[in-house]
């Protein structure tokens, strides 16, 4: 879900435009009756356009109102984290189906928009 560079094709595509155009195949084949309990996203730096809870935020874009998102942040494992979560989810019988996966649109955001005491306190 991630375009790579600064003059790619989706560079200028929004994080929760994005985000959008993957969870609509699941509405259209599921329909909202069966769509999925949960959707996990990896947020890699969720600042800025990539903030707050996007994943529900895209799932409200989308028009998902009854599906819960949750964001997580873990460097650079947020989307495999995200995927782990949902197998353990769903393997431990709590939710019977779940979207999971990352996003890191690192190239919307300046050099140090998500700075902070880890890497800039001395």
């Amino acid at each position: 879900m991630t375009p790579l560079s600064k003059g790619g094709v989706f560079c200028e595509l929004r994080p929760i435009d994005l985000i959008k155009q993957c969870l609509q195949p699941f509405a259209e084949i599921c329909g909202s009756s069966s769509f999925p309990q949960d959707f996990i996203l990896g947020c890699t730096a969720p600042v800025g356009d990539l903030g707050q809870n996007i994943a529900r935020a895209a799932l409200l874009h989308a028009g998902e109102s009854g599906t819960s998102g949750v964001q997580i942040n873990r460097f650079d494992l947020s989307g495999l984290d995200a995927v782990g979560l949902a197998a353990a989810k769903i393997a431990a019988g709590l939710q019977r189906s779940i979207i999971a996966g990352g996003l890191d649109l690192r190239s919307r955001l300046a050099r140090t928009e998500d700075s902070g005491p880890w890497t800039d306190d001395p």
